[in-house]
């Protein structure tokens, strides 16, 4: 996709009596490119495309619940007895191991 400096440039070019040829290196563009951008008049009017579904759509509430529920059996497993904490984070320091994401 080329912007409309570059395209105004072609039809410069070609106004100013060079072939295709001549201007497919001149611009570094490929020839059927330049052909391509003769021919607008206007600016090319792009627009975004439409944003396609997911095939996981139809499943997003039941994936996003099942990960909630997953997660909050995450917290309770980071309050195990005091043997399976680490000194830094022992019930006696009063702090609990939780992931980056719940702190």
């Amino acid at each position: 996709m080329l912007n409309w400096e570059v395209c105004m440039k072609i039809q410069r070019l070609k106004k100013q009596g060079k072939s295709i040829r001549a201007i497919s290196p001149e611009t570094g563009h490929a020839r059927n490119t330049v052909l391509k951008y003769l021919h607008f008049e206007d600016p090319p009017n792009y627009t975004p495309k439409a944003k396609r579904r997911s095939t996981l759509d139809r499943f997003r509430a039941n994936i996003t619940a099942r990960v909630e529920a997953a997660l909050s059996h995450l917290i309770e497993l980071y309050r195990l007895p005091a043997i399976f904490y680490s000194d830094r984070h022992s019930p006696a320091s009063g702090s609990v191991f939780l992931p980056r994401s719940y702190r």
